[in-house]
């Protein structure tokens, strides 16, 4: 039985569904449409010859139709210049604006602007959301560019406006599928690919969707039974065949059985190799590498991909496939085409222009030396390429499951390096493989190497100075005051007045900006006072103050893999993880050391919370509750536990479960009054979510207001955060804007962080003050013109802008503050702060578009409202905002 739709739709079809063709010829319009389902559906549909037929019986039947070219340039690429016939047509027709903005996209892709035309196959969607070929577009060119969740949210926005009778509506869940495992929600990833293979058993993609599911999720006996069984379906679809047939092997890989992966790769993947589908001979490289990795001898199979790899050693179409040519190349050991490749691969990042060249330069490149270096041997010189490159090296694209094999062989050079800090590394990498796969096999293996104890010495003879730097640092961990102490403003004073000379003690003081500690540490350093992890952390401690937070990361990064159970690294690692670099970090950096803590070890019980938001942040929302909750067994009172679980909880939906926890556990987490502001905060949002605007104003009177102090702004910005979603919500707020701006007057010219600056903009403008918030933004301009440093370039990236948005809906220009802040819409998360506290931006943005003159921007609100209920189904605040849209009609 073929699922692919037959009833081939004619020019009046085409226009009745709100997609008019600039055709006049039937056959056209339906070899159109037959062309459009095999591309989506990755099948060759016999009755009208397959796809390359298709196209060709297309434009014979007229060879002036403007998307038919459109089309064509994308799926038969090497043939015609299509893309530059249907520039030329364009000019002598008068073409839709649809059709227009596809012929846009397609000359941007053609140049190797693949981000504008995303943004215009975005405009597309926003604009025409049963545009099927601009979202498979989209969604094809979102694996290897941009963010993944373009890939998850293209989808959802335009699920509300297809219903089933329209053609191809069965592949939009398994295309959404993709989406959702690439941005971790496995759950609802599997929900929708299963629905997905109910309408259309057939839709490989859903397939290969689910593939990803059981494979990130260690379920390695169960995905070899349902690539079994379901075999026939997916089969005939030879565009993703043998990419299927490579995840059947990934499996056996996992499970040690080399065996049967050789087998799978003989018998399915090797006889569907060719020279024009570069697709297949990546999987071919990537298999033979996980398998050299493993030890495996594989014979002449590297020479026999080889040959097919020859022909593209000057291609750079992607740094991907650059990537995978090389290992093919070393794995055959041809010298002549892996320097041919490698010598093409410097000129096109020295001379070329593009984003793929752009991604090369940053990141493809130095990948392919590593790999070179490590053929040679020079494991060492590999890890130091390739290492600080970790968090980046998703630039390249691909999927999770494909980009693993760059991880992998981090892992491996590390392990063999002569260098015991890299040794400690792969160990590092391998805990945190571990912790987001618990079945997995393959990191048993490479686990079975023992863990080395590290001891933590401090530089004073000084017991009281050792005691009150355990006191300071325990508070730090806890977000605690001890009285026992004083306190721990008091405790550090305790420590450098017990120990003036105690370096690692000033190095904890300066981070917390205390007087003149800076300078001593310096001085003390100089004179080699300190042993090398403390000469670490000082290091760490001279760029954070310098505004060099990425390299004080870094630093962190270095101690935590050499020391393992640094709780002050680690502690500075996740506070600053929060608004620089990617979340992964915090997740990331906790789930190496958990092999290295006992109970015993003070402090332990921390971790949890620590790693719970880690992962919450990045979307583990089931592992997530599991390490609060077992944090919150040991240590009731862990506040960031709590908050990490209050995170999980408003992400899901779980309105009132959030209140009753918060209710119930007040009094463990109240009295920290570091976080007791945030965690109110978190209640009030509970409330605010569900239309409950009183209860979440009792909040901010009776339990955040009293918390506000100039000298703190965190409170503050949580309470300009929630006062501006109540005034999106049409809520007056009465004069709490004019007592929260009056906490703010003084940070005008702080600019410590741009998620701060935008904060404090919200409470200038609520509160009228005209004055202030001119003074913020001349401050914040000069600041981005003549400042430095990694906040200076997120202001200048988007905070900036986003405080720019602000003023112009503020003055009634929401044109033009939408027409500010849409393009940046997914570098948003460069301001930092976690999911929760940068929703506000995105409230902002839909308020803005509901409020602005323009049809396409009213019609994108609609859009990020569908994207945002896709992602928390129990969302009443979304179902207001679309009441509110739908009604804009």
């Amino acid at each position: 039985m073929s699922y692919l739709h037959t009833h081939w739709r004619d020019v009046d079809a085409w226009r009745k569904e709100g997609l008019p063709l600039s055709t006049t010829s039937n056959e056209a319009a339906k070899m159109f449409d037959a062309s459009l389902t095999q591309v989506v559906a990755h099948h060759d549909d016999k009755s009208v010859g397959g796809l390359e037929s298709s196209v060709t019986r297309m434009l014979q039947a007229d060879p002036d139709f403007v998307m038919g070219h459109v089309l064509a340039s994308f799926c038969l690429p090497g043939h015609v210049k299509h893309s530059d016939v249907a520039q030329l047509l364009a000019m002598e027709n008068n073409l839709t604006d649809r059709e227009m903005l596809h012929v846009k996209a397609s000359k941007e892709l053609a140049a190797g602007n693949m981000i504008k035309a995303q943004a215009m196959w975005d405009d597309i969607l926003i604009a025409y959301p049963r545009d099927m070929l601009a979202l498979k577009m989209l969604s094809n060119h979102s694996i290897f560019v941009g963010p993944k969740d373009l890939l998850r949210d293209s989808v959802a926005r335009v699920f509300p406006h297809w219903k089933q009778e329209i053609p191809l509506y069965g592949y939009l869940f398994g295309m959404h599928a993709f989406g959702l495992e690439e941005t971790n929600f496995y759950r609802e990833a599997e929900k929708q690919a299963r629905k997905g293979l109910e309408l259309i058993p057939t839709d490989t993609w859903a397939t290969h969707a689910l593939a990803h599911v059981m494979e990130m999720e260690g379920r390695q006996d169960e995905g070899i039974e349902f690539m079994s069984k379901t075999v026939e379906n997916w089969k005939p679809c030879e565009s993703l065949t043998c990419h299927n047939f490579w995840h059947w092997a990934l499996y056996y890989i996992e499970k040690g059985d080399y065996e049967a992966a050789l087998n799978v790769y003989d018998t399915e993947m090797a006889p569907r190799f060719k020279v024009s589908k570069v697709f297949t001979l990546r999987d071919g490289s990537s298999l033979l590498y996980r398998l050299k990795l493993e030890g495996v001898d594989v014979g002449d199979r590297w020479q026999q991909l080889c040959q097919y790899w020859e022909s593209h050693a000057n291609d750079h179409l992607m740094a991907f496939s650059d990537t995978h040519m090389l290992m093919s190349t070393l794995g055959a050991k041809n010298e002549d085409l892996t320097m041919k490749l490698l010598d093409s691969l410097r000129k096109y990042v020295r001379d070329g222009s593009g984003y793929n060249c752009e991604v090369s330069r940053t990141v493809g490149l130095a990948i392919c030396e590593a790999f070179v270096e490590a053929d040679k041997g020079d494991f060492d010189k590999a890890v130091s390429i390739l290492k600080p490159l970790r968090y980046k090296v998703d630039l390249i694209g691909g999927s999770r499951a494909q980009r693993d094999v760059y991880e992998l062989f981090l892992i491996n050079a590390a392990m063999h390096s002569h260098r015991k800090e890299d040794h400690q590394f792969a160990r590092c990498l391998i805990a945190e493989k571990k912790a987001k796969k618990d079945n997995a096999p393959l990191t048993d293996r490479l686990m079975a190497q023992a863990w080395r104890k590290e001891g933590l010495l401090l530089s004073t003879t000084s017991n009281e100075a050792a005691k009150m730097f355990d006191a300071s640092l325990t508070q730090v961990v806890a977000h605690l005051d001890y009285d026992s102490v004083g306190g721990l403003q008091n405790s550090v004073t305790r420590m450098l007045e017990a120990d003036p000379d105690f370096a690692m003690g000033h190095v904890l003081a300066s981070i917390f900006e205390v007087k003149n500690s800076m300078d001593v540490a310096q001085s003390l350093a100089s004179k080699g006072k300190l042993n090398d992890r403390e000469m670490l952390h000082f290091n760490a401690a001279k760029a954070l103050a310098a505004g060099n937070i990425p390299k004080a990361q870094e630093v962190w990064d270095d101690i935590v893999m050499a020391y393992p159970t640094d709780i002050l690294a680690l502690k500075m690692l996740g506070n600053y993880g929060i608004f620089f670099g990617p979340k992964d970090r915090i997740r990331d950096s906790v789930a190496r050391v958990l092999p290295h803590w006992k109970q015993e070890i003070p402090l332990y019980g921390y971790l949890f919370g620590m790693y719970a938001f880690g992962l919450e942040e990045t979307n583990f929302y089931q592992e997530a509750e599991k390490q609060a909750r077992k944090g919150l067994e040991l240590i009731p009172s862990d506040t960031w536990a709590t908050h990490a679980l209050a995170h999980v909880m408003e992400m899901e939906g779980r309105q009132d479960e959030g209140i009753e926890f918060m209710s119930k556990t007040e009094e463990n987490w109240k009295p920290c009054e570091s976080l007791a502001c945030h965690n109110f905060w978190h209640w009030a949002l509970y409330y605010i979510e569900k239309g409950d605007y009183e209860a979440a104003l009792n909040i901010y009177d009776t339990e955040m207001l009293p918390r506000f102090k100039a000298s703190a702004t965190f409170p503050l910005t949580d309470g300009s955060s929630l006062l501006y979603r109540l005034k999106f919500e049409g809520v007056d707020v009465g004069d709490r804007w004019q007592q929260l701006c009056q906490y703010w007057e003084s940070h005008a010219d702080d600019h410590f962080l741009a998620f701060n600056d935008s904060h404090m903009l919200m409470s200038t403008l609520g509160a009228k003050n005209e004055d202030l918030t001119m003074k913020l933004l001349d401050s914040l301009r000069k600041y981005v013109r003549d400042g430095s440093g990694e906040n200076c370039e997120i202001s200048r990236t988007v905070g900036l802008a986003i405080c720019e948005a602000f003023v112009e809906a503020d003055e009634g220009n929401f044109d033009k503050a939408v027409a500010l802040l849409k393009p940046l819409r997914y570098k948003v998360d460069l301001m930092g702060g976690s999911r929760a506290q940068r929703d506000v931006y995105e409230l902002f943005l839909i308020n803005a578009a509901m409020h602005s003159k323009r049809k396409e921007d009213q019609q994108f609100a609609r859009c990020i409202i569908a994207e945002k209920k896709a992602k928390k189904i129990k969302a009443p605040m979304a179902d207001r905002l679309m009441a509110q849209a739908l009604q804009m009609d």
